[in-house]
């Protein structure tokens, strides 16, 4: 795998888990304002949302930047991981 594949997956995990941890965040603000009954807590959840759909808007367009970009790479790398499958087999004779 190239390099720069290597990297451009890692800075998306990277992504990926700052989505998590949004969600989480607000998943957490939710229960304490419904709790709570606090407005300003249900609030900070909508802007949260906000958040989230923004990120994860972002992460599906990286994710078909790195399809576009790396696409020859990976296919070159699951030919090079098909070919000892693609090898062919010596089948035993059928017997009469």
């Amino acid at each position: 795998m190239s390099l720069h594949l290597q990297r451009d997956l890692e800075a998306l995990k990277k992504e990926i888990l700052q989505l998590g941890n949004l969600v989480e965040t607000a998943i957490n603000t939710s229960i304490q304002a419904l709790n709570n009954r606090e407005i300003a807590l249900a609030d900070r959840v909508f802007e949260l949302e906000e958040e989230i759909n923004e990120k994860e808007v972002h992460i599906e367009e990286e994710c078909l930047k790195i399809l576009a970009l790396h696409q020859q790479v990976a296919v070159e790398h699951l030919h090079q991981l098909m070919e000892p499958a693609a090898a062919p087999t010596a089948e035993p004779a059928a017997t009469p």
